[in-house]
Parts: structure tokens; C-alpha cells; sequence
């Protein structure tokens, strides 16, 4: 068997073993991607959440003025049952905690039942040659009556048991901040993140800078250097 006819067995058995990471039935509702990929929220999604305004003149006084995209909905097909939720993308706990990552401190703690009163929506798989999944999930849950988001990368096993999950993307509406007509706004800082080929995860935060991360072979989610 010459080197060329090795090469092509070898890459092929690669191709097959990735894609086998993502036949199992459960992930039926996440669309397979690739690496690298970024996960962020487009200008549709904010102005979804009612983020996006500009100030103008009328009737001779500055006003607020909010975009609105009628065309833009969720897609309910990518919904997630609250069984599916509780089974495989969070832990075995009573609680939900909120890290600090860079101070290790926790920020809060939901009950576990509390948080699943929110929509979650399938976003994507990515194929590895480990033996987990990879699976990025939506978060949209209400603060004061304001809708606001979180985005998941979670690993789960083959079997589809949780290993770990890290919050890779947010928009949640923190509070007003003052405009050029005087008036209030909704507050949305914006997180997002970036996956890596390796593994790695570079994550940029307007609260808490740049952050980066990695995804070690038992599935964990690490804050590195």
C-alpha cells in the first residue's frame, strides 16, 4: 500500500470518526459545525431584545427611538423541552451558581427549578475525535420584564450524560444608562467567544475583559493564562 493510498485510509477514517460524534439521537435539534467558530449576538438578535436605538428630532425634541424587526422570531423548531434541559446540559444540582472566573468568587445561585423557568434553544454541535460532544445552547430568560440572553458551550458524554459547561456569549439587560435625549435605556453588556482548532476558547467581556479557556480531553473547561 503505497503512502498516497495510506494517507486517503487514514483521513477517511478521521472523517468517519468525527462525524460519528454527532449521529446520536439526542442532538438531533443542534445543526453540526465546524471549528473555528465565534459565538455572538448579530444585530437582528439585539435588536430582538430591544437594544437598539438611535436619537432623533421630533416634534422639536430629541427622543429615543427603538429599531424594531417584525421579520425577526426564534425558531421554535430549536426549542428545548425542560426534560431535555435538566437531563443533559446541567448538573445534578439543586442550585444553579454564577462564577466570577477571574476571582473564583461566586456571583449568585439560583434554584435549579427557578432557572428552567426560561426558553432554551438549540444553536450547535461540533464534531471532535474525543469522547464527548461538544454543544452550544441559547438562555433567554426575563429581568424585570426585559428579555436578556446567555449562550452554553457544554460537554456532555456519548451517552449524553453533562461533564461540564461555561458561558461563552451574553446580552442580559443590567440596569439603564443615560442618552443624548436625556432619557433612559436599557443596559446590555456584551460577551462573546470564539472556539478555537486546539480547543481553546478566547472570550471577550465588557465587564470583565479578555478571558481565555480550554477544553482538556476529559471534557472540563478551564480558565488558563
Amino acid at each position: 500500500m503505497n503512502c498516497k493510498i495510506k494517507l486517503t485510509l487514514i483521513l477517511s477514517l478521521i472523517f468517519l470518526a468525527v462525524r460519528g460524534q454527532t449521529t446520536s439521537p439526542f442532538l438531533k435539534q443542534f445543526k453540526q459545525t465546524s471549528l473555528p467558530v465565534c459565538i455572538k449576538y448579530t444585530h437582528e438578535e439585539q435588536i430582538y431584545f430591544g437594544a437598539i436605538y438611535h436619537t432623533d428630532t421630533i416634534d422639536g425634541e430629541l427622543q429615543d427611538v427603538f429599531e424594531k424587526n417584525d421579520n425577526y422570531q426564534k425558531d421554535s423548531l430549536l426549542l428545548l423541552s425542560k426534560e431535555f434541559v435538566k437531563m443533559h446540559l446541567l448538573p445534578n444540582t439543586k442550585y444553579i451558581y454564577r462564577i466570577d472566573d477571574n476571582k473564583k468568587d461566586t456571583l449568585g445561585s439560583e434554584l435549579i427549578d427557578d432557572y428552567l423557568n426560561s426558553d432554551f434553544y438549540a444553536i450547535s454541535s461540533i464534531p471532535t475525535v474525543n469522547t464527548f460532544h461538544i454543544v452550544i445552547y441559547e438562555r433567554i430568560f426575563s429581568i424585570s420584564d426585559i428579555r436578556s440572553s446567555e449562550k452554553f458551550i457544554c460537554t456532555i458524554t456519548k451517552s449524553g450524560k453533562f461533564i461540564y459547561r461555561n458561558l461563552i456569549a451574553s446580552f442580559t439587560f443590567s440596569g439603564t444608562s443615560i442618552t443624548n435625549s436625556g432619557g433612559r435605556v436599557p443596559w446590555f453588556p456584551l460577551e462573546y467567544g470564539c472556539i478555537n482548532r486546539d480547543l481553546t476558547i478566547n472570550k471577550s467581556s465588557e465587564n470583565y475583559g479578555e478571558i481565555k479557556y480550554k477544553i482538556l480531553p476529559d471534557g472540563k473547561i478551564v480558565i488558563t493564562k
